[in-house]
């Protein structure tokens, strides 16, 4: 192969990667999801967020943080090359997929460990189980043994909350349950930070505590 028909094949390449990455992270815009091929850009003091694409570029008015839903978010705009494509505001609710079942504890506050999820720890709080029920199952399991098998389970669950801010301490993320009809009682998640990422994770049913990660 000639070098001349080499760059033709590159450019070729490039050219099916940009067009098939901006149509998959299209697709998942309009679908209430966030686009995955991409640089993310967050500009927290005008609370926008872009998204750069081979091709395209998305970006987004968040409500309170970046970290939120999309479908929180308003005025999400999406240009292919120098075409602007539709993009439905606001966003749609993507459909739960998994329903789950607290039971309170009647001790509270009763903070104990839950589960151990690679270097992280989910503790709960004034709940005394959580159940499980995925559609495409019959029966329910026990969360502990869900994310067992499957850790990513937990940051499911944390998308279909609200994200409702920082703590006092400047990394605490908390989020709250706000009617989506996927648990029988509302209930709390805060993620305790270290660096780029999330250390502990506390689930609970207490809506006065707030200093978990102090």
């Amino acid at each position: 192969m000639s070098f001349l028909n080499k760059i033709r094949l590159v450019l070729w390449v490039i050219a099916i990667a940009g067009a098939a990455t901006a149509y998959l992270d299209y697709d998942r815009l309009v679908n209430g999801e966030i686009p995955v091929f991409c640089k993310k850009e967050d500009n927290q003091s005008e609370k926008i967020e872009t998204f750069r694409g081979l091709f395209y570029i998305a970006d987004r008015q968040v409500k309170y943080d970046t970290r939120e839903q999309l479908y929180i978010s308003s005025n999400v705009r999406y240009r292919y090359l120098n075409k602007t494509l539709k993009i439905d505001n606001p966003i749609p609710y993507k459909q739960n997929d998994f329903v789950l079942y607290i039971t309170p504890s009647l001790y509270c506050p009763s903070v104990r460990s839950y589960q151990e999820l690679e270097g992280k720890r989910v503790m709960i709080d004034c709940i005394a189980s959580i159940k499980i029920k995925k559609s495409n199952e019959s029966v329910s399991k026990d969360l502990n043994e869900v994310l067992a098998e499957d850790p990513s389970v937990l940051d499911d669950i944390t998308l279909k909350m609200t994200f409702t801010g920082i703590e006092d301490d400047h990394t605490t993320e908390r989020y709250k349950t706000t009617g989506n009809g996927f648990s029988n009682i509302p209930f709390y998640i805060y993620k305790c930070h270290k660096g780029e990422s999330y250390r502990d994770v506390y689930i609970t049913t207490n809506s006065n505590r707030r200093n978990y990660c102090g």
